[in-house]
């Protein structure tokens, strides 16, 4: 587990794995329940096979719609 509280989810997040890079994106679902356009983003991609985490706790807000993160080689 990483995270657990109230928070709302953001909406339709998706993830496209590039060589060297994953990009994430959301939609803002601000307003809805506790939801602000500055709630941090933490993303994290996690390969179990390889046991290798990125994660990234500080460069992206909900209001952000997405954020990209490098890796080596992940998959």
């Amino acid at each position: 587990m990483v995270s657990k509280g109230s928070l709302e989810l953001p909406l339709n997040i998706q993830l496209l794995n590039n060589e060297g890079e994953v990009a994430l994106s959301w939609g803002d679902n601000s307003g809805v329940g506790n939801a602000s356009d500055t709630d941090f983003a933490m993303p994290l991609v996690y390969n179990a096979n390889k046991r290798v985490a990125i994660y990234d706790m500080v460069s992206s807000c909900r209001g952000d719609e997405g954020v990209s993160l490098s890796h080596p080689s992940i998959a």
